[in-house]
Formats: structure tokens, C-alpha cells, sequence
């Protein structure tokens, strides 16, 4: 029996890094269903859990501009972080940028970080300018680093991008 399990969910994991690996499955949800097979075949005495790994680069839209301002912030209290999201077409049907996110220090999960303001109203084309007015007043002379990161219409997250703010007085 314990054979007929192992088969079971190597199998099982199998057809989820195939589901990936062909774009159907985001890779956060198959490393994930594969978490949780192996928390099931190896019994409560093991727990596995999965941290984000950010993505390679993904058939969404792609932040190709990302700018700050003012940066240096010269002692100013709010930063404009602005992004410019391309959604490539990739072979899928309905191209265009649904959203996207800004994330502080480090890059999280789609859906933890803040999302971003469409320049035209509303997201929906394949070229799209976001933005988000950060709050800096509370922050000490620092560098600060933010992510953006967009997704399309059919829920694919693109390549994400960095820049660092320069917090001084």
C-alpha cells in the first residue's frame, strides 16, 4: 500500500510541474499542490510549507520603465512611483494589463502588495502607465527598495522590477 501512496503522489506531482512547465498552472500554485503532497505522504510529522519564489520571466506584461520622483526625495513627504507595463503577446487570446502592485523591501505574493493606480482610468490595454503616491515622512535617511510587478487579463504575472528610492532630508 505504501508503494501504490508513493506511486500516487510522485505522479500527482509529476502532473503538476507538467501544468507549469506548459503555462496552465502558475508556479506558485504547482509548488504549492506539491507542498501539500508531500505534507499528506509523509504524515504530520514533516510539515512543508512554501515561500513565494518570484517568477522567471512570465507570458504577462513586463514593467520595462519604472521611475520615482522626486528622488533623492529632498526631504519631501510623498514619492510618485510610476510603472510602464507591456503586455507582449504571447499566443493568448486576450492580451492586455489587468493590474498591478507595488511591494516595499522585498517582492511578495500577487494580492500582498499595493496596488497601482491606471494613469487612463482603467486597465485593459496592452500598454498601460500605473501609479501609486508613497508616504516617505515616517522614513529615516535610507534607501528604499520597491518592486512593481503586473498581471493580464487571464491572470499571468509578468517580470517584475526594482528601484531604489534615496529617503533624505
Amino acid at each position: 500500500m505504501a508503494k501504490v501512496k508513493r506511486n500516487l503522489i510522485l505522479s500527482l506531482a509529476k502532473l503538476l510541474l507538467s501544468g507549469w512547465k506548459k503555462g496552465v498552472l502558475p508556479r506558485r500554485l504547482a509548488l504549492s499542490g506539491i507542498g501539500f503532497l508531500l505534507s499528506v505522504g509523509l504524515g504530520s510529522s514533516v510539515s512543508v510549507s512554501c515561500c513565494y519564489v518570484p517568477s522567471e520571466p512570465g507570458p504577462g506584461p513586463r514593467v520595462s520603465q519604472l521611475l520615482a520622483n522626486p528622488n533623492p526625495t529632498g526631504g519631501a513627504d510623498t514619492v510618485r512611483v510610476e510603472a510602464l507595463l507591456f503586455d507582449e503577446d504571447w499566443g493568448d487570446d486576450e492580451p492586455g494589463v489587468a493590474g498591478a502592485e507595488l511591494f516595499l523591501d522585498s517582492l511578495g505574493q500577487l494580492g500582498e502588495g499595493v496596488s497601482m493606480v491606471p494613469k487612463d482610468g482603467q486597465f485593459g490595454s496592452d500598454t498601460e502607465w500605473a501609479y501609486l503616491d508613497i508616504d516617505v515622512s515616517a522614513y529615516p535617511p535610507c534607501t528604499l527598495r520597491v518592486f512593481v510587478l503586473g498581471w493580464d487579463v487571464i491572470g499571468q504575472e509578468g517580470q517584475p522590477d526594482s528601484l531604489d528610492i534615496e529617503i533624505t532630508e
